[in-house]
């Protein structure tokens, strides 16, 4: 059971990934696509953490959420297969 959400989880990663770099390397900064009429694609840039939370701590941020992330990962995958 752990392996089939381990797997959902890389899935999920990769699309992740995928979609940024499509829009990426198809939109301009500011660009926007109208998708649905309640919904549009648009090319926005975030340096900070969720909602630009810490943008001007120079950097430092990524290097503390990587950690985070990863400490957690690490723990839940722990406990997942504990129980």
């Amino acid at each position: 059971m752990l392996n089939r959400w381990l797997l959902v989880s890389v899935v999920v990663i990769v699309l992740d990934q995928l979609s940024k770099a499509a829009i990426s390397s198809h939109f301009v900064y500011g660009e926007s696509l109208a998708v649905l009429p309640f919904f549009n694609l648009i090319l926005a840039h975030n340096t900070g953490a969720a909602f630009s939370f810490l943008n001007d701590a120079g950097g430092v941020q990524r290097w503390l959420f990587s950690i985070v992330a990863i400490v957690a990962s690490v723990w839940i995958v722990l406990l997942l297969r504990k129980h």
